[in-house]
């Protein structure tokens, strides 16, 4: 069973003033996004933001809300990804977080864990005008 998408209700936004994701629909991130140990941990930091939900192009994320331009810095030191799902490798970004993720600006999701799951720590002061 999947992940509750926050939906329209959720604490601190309203899914009406989010931006139209390039992919999904657009969402508000659940209580318990970006928290240690939830089952919503690995898709965003903070609940309660604009995010996509992806279940219309991959039914493993069927009503979840992944959050959108999630903060970091473009980082050599980590590696490209390829989203779980597949695809192209997205170059290696620095998380808001010190640790390695994924950059992409298309959806845009920002600087996230593409596979699930946080990568290496990583220096976040490296290009303080790269990412989002």
């Amino acid at each position: 069973m999947a992940a509750p998408d926050g939906g329209p209700d959720t604490p601190g936004c309203v899914v009406e003033h989010c931006p139209v994701p390039m992919l999904g629909v657009a969402c508000c991130t659940a209580l318990g996004t970006g928290e240690p140990g939830n089952i919503l941990e690995p898709v965003g930091r903070v609940p309660g933001v604009c995010g996509t939900n992806l279940g219309g192009v991959d039914d493993s994320l069927e009503d979840v809300c992944i959050q959108l331009s999630q903060p970091g810095v473009l980082d050599p030191s980590c590696p490209p990804q390829a989203p779980i799902s597949g695809g192209p490798r997205m170059p290696g970004c620095c998380t808001d977080e010190g640790f390695c993720g994924s950059f992409d600006n298309i959806v845009p999701f920002g600087c996230f864990y593409a596979t699930g799951m946080r990568g290496a720590p990583c220096d976040l002061t490296l290009d303080a005008d790269a990412g989002t």
